[in-house]
């Protein structure tokens, strides 16, 4: 029994004749006659009373009818489903931001515009280390990652789009000496440690650090901690200062000042994904920054 069996029966059912019921499967008569009298050798019933000047139903005819009308129903919505997966409009994006970051007005607008434009797709949010969402996104358990440009330019198993360049503040505790100094120079800050993580995350920030206060004139003290929990628990603590960009929740505790420094660039962030993951859906959510967020 195959699914146009199954139409040729709904459509004889639903009409006078064979050959009205033909022209509905886009079939000849001869032809259509050949897939019912298929299918009742196949059941092994007679499915229509012949002989009639109107086509009627056996008993057993209406039961496979009623039958066949929920499967039909059945196939069509299984269809449709395949074709919204195909699609990317049903299913699961898995995205991520960096840990400590801050989901601001922009990203808040985006995910909520493709929530309302994909409500059938849904959105699975997290929040890892660099190294952790690289990991993820080259393992395939993470879809898009939001994160640092100057990380992944080189990494050739990803492709990256620009997301936003975002203001860098040196991060102090709030009675630090310095913490109300106007202006606040870089070189101010010569005596104050830098906080640095010990281990292969986001080097760039710490090496365009390291350069920003060679060029103002000092080496920087660098003290290292193992994790980033560990490092803004020496911030909070009064042990030195961090480089962090607007997004981060440092800059918004009310123990830390988040101080704008001449000489610090921005921080360019970008959406990663692997070359190889060809999810419909992240071309969806890729469309929608492309005409929504002026990227």
């Amino acid at each position: 029994m195959n699914e146009l069996q199954i139409k040729c029966l709904i459509a004889a059912a639903q009409s006078s004749s064979f050959s009205e019921a033909a022209e509905k499967v886009y079939m000849t008569p001869p032809t259509f006659s050949r897939y019912i009298s298929s299918l009742e050798t196949e059941l092994g019933h007679t499915l229509f009373v012949r002989g009639r000047q109107k086509l009627q139903l056996t008993a057993i005819g209406e039961l496979m009818y009623e039958g066949f009308l929920e499967i039909q129903s059945k196939i069509d919505e299984l269809k449709d489903k395949a074709d919204k997966i195909s699609s990317g409009t049903v299913g699961l994006l898995r995205i991520a931001i960096l840990e400590g970051q801050l989901i601001d007005s922009k990203l808040r607008s985006i995910l909520q515009y493709f929530h309302k434009h994909y409500e059938m797709l849904e959105l699975q949010m997290h929040r890892y280390s660099f190294r952790e969402m690289e990991d993820r996104l080259l393992t395939g358990k993470l879809d898009l990652g939001i994160t640092l440009t100057a990380e992944v330019e080189h990494n050739g198993e990803l492709n990256h789009v620009p997301f936003q360049s975002l203001k860098n503040y040196i991060v102090l505790p709030r009675e630090h000496a310095l913490a109300h100094k106007d202006p606040l120079h870089l070189i101010d800050l010569k005596g104050t440690p830098l906080l640095e993580l010990d281990s292969e995350e986001c080097h760039c920030i710490s090496r365009r650090m390291r350069d920003c206060c060679i060029e103002a004139g000092f080496q920087p003290k660098v003290k290292k901690y193992p994790n980033l929990q560990s490092q803004l628990f020496a911030l909070e603590a009064g042990l030195g200062m961090m480089p962090l960009n607007e997004n981060h929740s440092a800059c918004r505790n009310p123990n830390m000042i988040a101080r704008e420094v001449d000489g610090l660039p921005k921080v360019d962030f970008c959406i990663a994904w692997r070359k190889d993951n060809l999810a419909p859906a992240i071309q969806l959510f890729l469309k929608s920054l492309n005409g929504n967020c002026n990227i």
